[in-house]
């Protein structure tokens, strides 16, 4: 991609940290989710968990 005017740096530039400030935290967010919702299910086999609806329902929300 080649950049011919400040307008296109500046476009790409805002849209990049853009992106980069929303998938950090919307990351740490989907990180913490997935660590509270495997905390719940510790103490079931691989199995058992596999096979639990309120942990995937956690994980795909």
């Amino acid at each position: 991609m080649e950049l011919r005017t400040r307008r296109d740096f500046i476009s790409i530039a805002g849209k990049s940290l853009g992106l980069a400030a929303l998938s950090s935290t919307t990351v740490a967010s989907l990180l913490r989710n997935i660590e509270a919702a495997s905390k719940k299910v510790a103490h079931l086999t691989p199995e058992e968990a596999a096979a639990d609806e309120d942990y995937w329902a956690a994980i795909q929300n």
